[in-house]
């Protein structure tokens, strides 16, 4: 009997063992796309959002009730400035109730005029005791005493003098003006609201021109120089081309995706761009007309444990099924919705679409669709 029962516990553990090994994990389907080929484009686009080349925020740098907002029009079509509405530099946007600012300024001017007096008359005392002094008719302290009234009466003046041109600069502050010629993007001030300082009042934007920032990689951007011409296609303008000009040049890559940020400058004289449109940068290129490897833009993916640059999962076949390895790729340009690879894969291998962003290297997959 007790053979048998070991013998029993020996299979049951076999078992167990057999069945616990013989569990497979199950492939994670995904979609994949072969590598293709195509003619090198002349030159290399990018997406951007469009923006003001000069965007001021105004805020009120002291605190107060809103006394009014300028009006535009005039009778009947009288109404408050709003968004999209053209202001020179120099115009008042928003007063504050100055009433508080023009009594202080009032008794800064006062006490600066008690002060000026003060020191008119200590000057005239300092003088004449120079002049006996010199003639040995005062002594040294009576000197020194009035040398030091008339410093006294120096910094007094000083004092005053700051503190009208504070109160000055105060009352002038509860005039808020436009510091360019621009278009008013946002408005936040009502009449009656309560000011503090630094709450904000407008966005102004001059829209003369506009610029576009995207990111390149450094295998581009040494081939970039400041002044260069590019073109310029927003999707709400279709028939429409913009030249522009490079204006700034990121001298360092973003840490997380390493790309250099690029500024171009777009002349916008008839006010056609909007902030907020997104337009097509065209960069031309030097290289000539050659054979590149395209894949779809979803199949880029971050290399495994936080690694620089870029990767994409390739399907392999083993002996135990498909899988997914991990395979470091340096990109080029775009096309479409294709990006162009210049190392790191071969034509008509299959890479992973859907799903790459969870793959791991080695992990069993199924191919659900190409």
């Amino acid at each position: 009997m007790r053979k048998l029962g070991c013998l029993l516990l020996s299979v049951i553990f076999a078992a167990g063992c057999s069945g616990k090994g013989g569990e497979k994990k199950a492939p994670l389907p995904v979609t994949a796309a072969a590598v293709s080929s195509g003619e090198s484009a002349s030159s290399l686009a990018y997406t951007a959002n469009i923006k003001p080349a000069t965007q001021v925020d105004l805020a009120f740098r002291i605190g107060g009730y809103v006394d009014s907002v300028l009006m535009m029009g005039s009778g009947a079509s009288a109404r408050k400035i709003q968004e999209g509405d053209f202001v020179r530099a120099g115009t008042v946007l928003v007063r504050l109730r100055s009433q508080d600012y023009t009594d202080k300024l009032t008794q800064a001017k006062g006490q600066l005029g008690e002060a000026q007096a003060y020191y008119d008359n200590t000057r005239k005392e300092f003088e004449r005791a120079t002049r006996l002094y010199e003639k040995n008719s005062l002594t040294k302290p009576e000197m020194d005493g009035a040398t030091a009234k008339f410093e006294a009466a120096s910094a007094k003046l000083s004092a005053a003098t700051a503190l009208v041109g504070e109160a000055e600069l105060a009352f002038g502050d509860s005039q808020l003006k436009s510091p360019i010629d621009g278009v008013v993007l946002r408005r936040f001030s009502e009449p009656g609201d309560l000011a503090g300082p630094g709450t904000p009042a407008f966005v102004l934007a001059d829209l003369s021109s506009v610029k576009a920032v995207f990111g390149v990689p450094d295998s581009v951007v040494k081939t970039l120089r400041i002044g260069q011409t590019v073109t310029v296609v927003v999707d709400t303008l279709p028939n429409r081309e913009f030249k522009a000009r490079l204006a700034r040049i990121n001298p360092s890559a973003d840490m997380q995706g390493r790309v250099f940020d690029v500024e171009v400058r777009i002349p916008n004289h008839s006010g056609e761009l909007k902030p907020g449109m997104v337009g097509t940068i065209s960069l031309d290129t030097d290289r000539r007309a050659s054979r590149s490897l395209y894949i779809p833009i979803a199949a880029i993916t971050k290399p495994a444990g936080g690694q620089e640059g870029y990767a994409v999962y390739v399907i392999e076949k083993g002996t135990d099924g498909t899988v997914a390895r991990m395979r470091r790729v340096e990109t080029g340009g775009f096309s479409g919705n294709n990006v162009e690879v210049r190392s790191g894969l071969k034509e008509g291998e299959l890479v992973i679409l859907k799903g790459a962003t969870i793959a791991a290297d080695g992990q069993p997959v199924q191919v659900t669709a190409q």
